[in-house]
Formats: C-alpha cells, structure tokens, sequence
C-alpha cells in the first residue's frame, strides 16, 4: 500500500467525508484548461488515427502529470489527466482487443496510480474492468468506445456489490482516512453506488417513470436499509443516489390539485431531512456502531464530533490563489439538503401567497412581506449554524446565491411597499403604466429612482448577509441588484428614446457594464492588497470580485475588437495578451477563464475553432500555467516574485 499522504490532513475532516477535489482556483482553471484541450486533442487524432488516436491522448496525459500532479500536487489536474489517461486508453485498447482490453487498461491506470500516486487511477484499475466486461454501456457511449453491451439489474447489482466489497477494503486498511487509501475507497464508492441502488430498485420492480402510488412503502424500506448502510460505512455517495426513486416515489403521493403544495412539501420533507441527518450523522453512527461485533466496529471509521467548525484542508505549496470551495463530500450532501430546503421554502411561500390574476393598471401591490419569511428564515437560520459555525465551503455559496434572489424579491418589495407611498403612488404596476399622460417626465424619474432604491437595497441586505455569516461571495453579489438601473434605462431607452437620450446618463448599457467592471476590479484590487498572503477570507473575497469584474469588463472589450484598426482575429490575440499580462501581474487566473471563451470564438470565425484552434489556446494557457511564477518574476523584475503569493 502507499506510503502516507504528503498533505496533512486533519482528523475532523475524516467525519466530513475528505476527498481531494480542488486545491484552488490555480488548480481548477488548469484543470479545466487541460480538459478542453484533451478533449481538442482527441477530436484531432481519433479524426487521423481512429480509435489509436486515444494513445496519443493518453501519452500527453501521462507526460503533463510530471509538472502538475508529482511537483505541484494539483488534485483537479490530476483527476482530469487520470481519466483522461483512462478514457484515451480504452478507446484504443477496446478496437485492438475487444472488451478483454479493459485489462490492459487497468493494469495501466495501476502503474498511472503507483507512479503519480493519483487516486482515481487506482479506482479505475478496478471499476473500468468491472464494469466493461459486466457490460455496463452508458458512459462508454460518451467517450466512444463500442463493443459493450448492456447487463441486467441482478448482473449490475453484482458487480456493484463486487466494487463496495473492494471499496471497503480499501476503507478498512485506512480507518482514520488520512492516505490516499481513503481517497481511492471514495472514488470505488462513488462507482459503486449508483450500480447497487439501480440495480436493487430494479429487482423489486421499482422504476422511475414507472412507479405508482403502492410502491412508496417499498421505496421508503430500501432506501432505510440504504442509509443504514451508509451510516455504518460512513460513506454518502449510496444515499445521493438512492433519493431520485424517493422524490419519484413521494412525488406519485401528491394529489393533482394541489400539485403547488406537494412539491413544497416534498422539497421540504427532503430538505429537512438531508440536514438533520448531515447535523445528526455522527450522533447516529455511534448508537449503530454499539449495535455491530467490538472487532468490526474498530475497523470501521470512528465517528468525529461536528460541533467545531470544519478545518480546511492544507493546500499545495504550488498553489497562489487558495480558495474554498469544497471541504468534503458532506458539503456536497448539506448543499443537497439546502437546495432542496430553500425551494421548499420558495414553493411554501407561492402556495401563501394569494395570486389572483392582476389587471393592467391595477393599483393593488403585486407582493406581500410575509410571502418572503418562509425562504428568509430557511436561508438565515441554515447559515447560522452551517456556514457561521460549521465554516462549511459549498453551502456558504449556496445559501449566498439563494440570499441574492431573496434580496432582489425584498428589493422589489422595499420599492412597492416603502419607497413608492413616500412618492404618492400605490404599486409598481401604478409606476409602470399609470399617469404618463399628464406627467410623463415625473413618472420616467421616477422608474429610475425607484430602480436604484432597489439596487441599494440589494447592496445593504447582501453585504449584511456576507459580515454576518462570513460569505465571500457575498461581496459581488451585493452589486447584482445594478441589473435594476441598467433594466430601467433599457426600458426607458425603449419606450421613449428622446426622453431617455435627453435625461438619462450614460444611457449606453456598455459603457454602463464596464463603469460597474472597473468599481468591482478596484474592490478586488483593495481586498487583494490588504491580504497579500491571502490567507484570510478577504482573499476569496478579492477572487469572488475579479471574476465579477471580469465577466463585466471582458465582454464589453472583445465586443469593441471589431471596431479596432486591426483584423478581428489580431484584435482579440492582443487583448488576450493583455489579460494574460495583467493575470499574471496580479496572480488572478479569473480574467483568462472569462476571456477564453471569446478568444474561442474569435479563432472560430476565420475557421480556426475547431480543435486545432482550442489546441493552440489550451497548449499556451498550460505552458503559461506551468511556468507561471517565472512569467511573475519576470515582470515584477524580482527574483523573489516566483515564491511570492501577491505582489502588486
């Protein structure tokens, strides 16, 4: 077995259910890069050498794990190389051998595992034979390998029970999870999972699509025998893909006229539920574990306390711009929970809400305060325990965004309930539409400053949200609600062009996205210098703001390219370049993830977008990535630079 990791990883983290996903955003905008251009080489070879092709792909995969997996320890890296190594390797291996190639595949991913120490390498050397010569088609479809059939339920629940035996050995040689063991053992369960509820369901005659209102007894019994499972492995993976026949099976329960009702409770029911079972998972192992023989309850992992906040996991030393966003597969099963809580929440507020057709003109208000408690209290009270004291990643930013929409609705209210009585109106309706014979200008000044009361509403509630509970993100989004000016002086613009080029400033939304870009960079900007180590919050705070500052700024500049003294395709490689330059000084990747796209495009319309195009861009990014340190030393001219977090 592999020696210990080279991370240290904390023991709380074994009760969150640790993998290594992502080390931070210099991690995932190279993996995502590697992707598109794995993918790129592929199209290009499989179109010369068929099927062979896929060892070209697989060559290039093995070579670049050197820099990005054995020195820099990227895990999103390594995982796209792994499967990319994988997939390229089968497409070959199944022409030349059939289906028996799957061996000479995991043999291969084997030696990938022993030699890079990735491990979703290790998992595959046993899922891809498993899986391949049981005849389990479906994904092999998607990478284009031909020649496997399709099993029966009882064939596919075999081999799944073959993969969580494997699985679980791999969890019992590492019960503390803290090795690369852990991680593998995750990856088999995760394969696992999915082929032991289908097939089990399917043996009892349990079909999504197909289910009717007599099956809810049944599908509530697997599905307990399931999570009893889990809780005793503590392993999730087998519950996230058991709730699909639960929702079905609760949704077949739900009377047709009060279609509204159901769905809110349902996604309640299921809310409430993930959560108290992720607040109680522990609680409830211990109690199991008193039940299961002393000898195999201590090789089993042992259950942590979840009342201090959740470490976050070490980073590599190559990594410059950390950032959080997963901790854990428990933070993917509470944003479950949370997901399906906060539309609940939504769901219960619209069956509240007395929503009676509104006639054009009507004076009556379109929405009510109490309509926003029930989403209000859901989000608010779920941050105060999961994000406040858990410090749990995902669903900070999950709770961030569902705050976001509130706060446009409260916005809207704040407008019709408090701002409009002060100006002697009733509704929004009454402002959209009412009056415009007499007073026309009154009634356009006021759209307008109506529009911006709701874009500060937003600001305030957001950044309120953010300090309270600690949210990153938070911070851009509290400059969403500018999408309520910009709205209004487009509807102005549309209905009145003379008033609007008249009276309204800068009524170029451009110019009107870019001015909010520049505010958002030099929010990012002060964030960024006041943590040049980036080791406090502020640092995703700063990254939350350059990607908002990009996604405003770049689209306006590839957008005047065309106009530029230059062909359209030199235009965009020299902004690029320039976003390159200016990524590199501040060490913020967020600026060429926003650009690429139209650096795509803009390849694509002198017919070089295919995958040669995407090539050429994905081979400069990774070799701009590998090297990015120097490229920083080099322009801050200071030998020092390549080991600095931040340097302005």
């Amino acid at each position: 077995m592999p020696p210990p990791d080279e991370l240290a990883i904390a023991p709380a983290l074994a009760g969150e259910e640790h993998f290594r996903l992502v080390s931070g955003f210099a991690d995932l905008f190279s993996a995502i890069v590697l992707g598109i251009g794995l993918s790129a080489l592929s199209g290009l070879l499989v179109g010369i050498g068929g099927g062979l092709g896929g060892l070209g792909v697989a060559g290039v995969a093995w070579v670049l794990a050197v820099p990005l997996v054995r020195q820099r320890r990227f895990a999103a890296c390594a995982i796209v190389l792994a499967v990319g190594f994988a997939a390229g390797l089968l497409a070959a291996a199944v022409q030349l051998a059939g289906v028996a190639g799957s061996l000479l595949v995991a043999a291969a991913c084997w030696g990938m595992w022993h030699v890079y120490r990735i491990p979703i390498s290790a998992a595959l050397a046993f899922v891809i034979p498993v899986t391949v010569l049981g005849g389990l088609s479906g994904f092999y479809d998607l990478i284009g390998v031909a020649g496997v059939g399709k099993s029966a339920p009882a064939l596919a629940t075999v081999l799944g029970l073959l993969l969580f035996a494997i699985a679980m050995a791999w969890d019992l040689s590492d019960a503390k999870r803290r090795t690369r063991r852990s991680d593998v053992a995750f990856w088999l369960h995760l394969a696992a999972a999915p082929l032991v509820v289908h097939g089990v369901f399917a043996l009892a005659g349990i079909t999504p699509g197909k289910a009717d209102e007599a099956q809810l007894v049944p599908v509530l019994a697997l599905f307990g025998a399931l999570a009893l499972v889990a809780l005793l492995v503590d392993r999730r993976p087998i519950l996230v893909s058991s709730l699909s026949y639960l929702i079905y099976a609760m949704a077949t329960q739900v009377e047709r006229d009060n279609v509204l009702g159901g769905a809110a409770a349902i996604a309640l029911v299921l809310g409430l539920g993930i959560l108290a079972l992720a607040v109680g998972w522990n609680l409830l192992r211990q109690g199991l574990l008193m039940l299961v023989p002393g000898r195999m309850s201590e090789r089993l992992a042992q259950p942590q306390p979840i009342g201090q906040p959740v470490p976050e996991p070490a980073h590599a030393e190559a990594e410059t711009e950390p950032l959080r966003l997963v901790f854990g597969f428990n933070d993917i099963f509470v944003s479950l929970g949370l997901i399906a809580l906060v539309l609940g929440a939504v769901l219960l507020s619209a069956t509240m809400a007395d929503l009676p057709a509104i006639e054009r003109g009507s004076t009556r208000p379109a929405l009510d305060w109490r309509w926003l408690v029930p989403p209000l209290l859901a989000i608010w009270g779920a941050a105060e325990f999961f994000v406040r004291h858990r410090r749990m990643a995902l669903p900070a930013i999950v709770l961030g965004l569902a705050f976001m929409l509130l706060s446009w609705a409260g916005g809207v209210l704040f407008v019709e309930r408090v701002w409009l009585p002060l100006h002697g109106l009733d509704s929004i309706a009454q402002l959209a539409s009412g009056g415009r014979g007499a007073i026309p200008e009154m009634f356009y000044e006021l759209q307008r400053s109506g529009a911006w009361a709701m874009a500060g509403f937003v600001l305030v509630a957001n950044l309120l949200f953010g300090l309270r509970h600690r949210v990153p993100l938070s911070a851009a989004l509290a400059l969403s609600g500018a999408i309520f000016p910009l709205l209004s002086d487009a509807a102005l613009l549309r209905q009145d062009p003379a008033w609007a080029e008249a009276h309204v400033l800068l009524p170029d939304i451009k110019a009107r996205l870019a001015l909010l870009g520049v505010l958002a960079f030099g929010a990012a900007l002060a964030c960024d210098l006041s943590d040049r180590a980036r080791t406090t919050l502020r640092g995703d705070t700063a990254f939350w703001l350059h990607l908002l500052a990009s996604a405003l700024l770049l689209p306006v500049a590839f957008s005047t390219t065309a106009d530029w003294p230059l062909p359209e395709l030199a235009g965009a490689l020299l902004l690029y370049a320039g976003v390159l330059f200016g990524a590199v000084l501040l060490d913020r990747r967020a600026p060429l993830l926003v650009g690429l796209p139209f650096m795509v495009a803009a390849l694509g319309k002198v017919g070089l977008g295919g995958s040669l195009g995407l090539l050429a861009v994905c081979a400069v990014l990774t070799a701009c990535g590998l090297y990015w340190e120097k490229l920083r030393a080099l322009l801050l001219m200071d030998k020092g630079a390549a080991q600095a977090k931040v340097q302005v």
